[in-house]
This record gives C-alpha cells, structure tokens and sequence, in this order.
C-alpha cells in the first residue's frame, strides 16, 4: 500500500498557481508527499483487510489511470508540435470544409 500511495505522489503534480508564489505553501506540499505514503499505512495496518484492498485496489487504478491519461497526453503534445494534429481543431485533427456562398441571393 505503500508502494501505492509513493506511485500516486510522483503521480500527482505537485505546483499549484498559489504554490508558486508562496515558498511557505511549496514546503508544506513537499513534506506532505514525503509523509502520506508514509503515515497512510501505518494507519490502516489495524483496519480490516477488506478496507485495506479496497483502498490499495483503488489507489493502483488511479495510478494505472494517471499514466495512461498522461502519456495520452504527451503523445498529442508531441503530434502537435510536429504538426500532425492541428492544434485548434475541435474535430481530433479533421480540418472543417467551410460550406461555398451561394452565387447569387433570392430576395
């Protein structure tokens, strides 16, 4: 469960917009992704084994699903900055056909 909720952390981004500008605020969210894999354990080693493989089940599925959502990710960046993908199209990289004015308007 450890191993999990380590996995989760790295996982996790750690810079927030008000983490930033504060260096008070950085330091705390540091020592808080040293400690919760630390202290969530420790915590949960009296609990019922079912509460335990419910929560280490779900955390690796987050973990499993922040991978694949970040390589996802990744990978369109890297399209886009090749020039793949165009980058402001909404249609997953289909260019819209822009429908022809008509020649003449019937008033």
């Amino acid at each position: 469960m450890g191993v999990a909720f380590y996995l989760q952390q790295k996982l996790t981004p750690m810079q927030q917009p008000s983490a930033a500008t504060n260096p008070q605020l950085a330091q705390q969210q540091k020592i808080m992704a040293i400690m919760m894999p630390l202290m969530f354990p420790l915590m949960l080693y009296t609990a019922p084994s079912g509460v335990n493989l419910y929560i280490m089940s779900s955390t690796f599925a987050g973990v499993i699903e922040q991978y694949v959502i970040k390589k996802h990710i990744r990978e369109r960046e890297e399209e886009e900055s090749q020039g793949l993908i165009s980058a402001t199209s909404k249609t997953g990289g289909k260019a819209k056909k822009k429908k022809p004015k008509p020649f003449y308007r019937f008033k």
